[in-house]
């Protein structure tokens, strides 16, 4: 029920293995987008006893956010669609804008000759605090979406 509501879902099957469940659990959570991991934790699993508690704990890399490939046939649309576009722009969400993030975006840039833009908002597109900036430097009275789309 929890797996069409969150990131992942599963069932704890060993008491040894739940610090490794909750590290995977935290990895999941905090990669890509944010958001929900449920593990359904069986009270047999719950009351069970570890033999070798220490054995069984976690190590700090365990916890480290997992970042996967994009597949690439969904690649190859998103590529397709770019290449279709009159006027193609990348706009990349925060995570982007620290770290390796920006490295990334110039590679990509220079790979797909086409301009990627860091955005310091989640909302991209749809933050309407940036519609003020747009507006100035276009002499607009309209929103960013707008001149965007227009």
């Amino acid at each position: 029920m929890a797996r069409h509501v969150t990131k992942a879902s599963w069932t704890a099957t060993e008491a040894s293995h739940l610090g490794h469940d909750v590290a995977r659990a935290l990895g999941l959570a905090k990669s890509g987008r944010l958001g929900p991991v449920h593990i359904g934790l069986p009270v047999d699993v719950l009351e069970s006893e570890v033999d070798r508690p220490g054995d069984s704990l976690p190590q700090a890399d365990d916890f480290q956010k997992t970042v996967g490939p994009i597949e690439t046939p969904v690649a190859e649309q998103v590529l397709d669609a770019l290449a279709k576009a009159q006027r193609p722009l990348v706009l990349a969400g925060p995570m982007m804008m620290r770290g390796a993030g920006p490295g990334i975006a110039s590679s990509l840039a220079e790979e797909i000759h086409m301009p990627v833009v860091c955005m310091e908002s989640p909302r991209g597109m749809n933050d309407p605090s940036r519609d003020l900036p747009f507006r100035l430097a276009s002499g607009s009275e309209g929103s960013a979406n707008e001149m965007a789309t227009s």
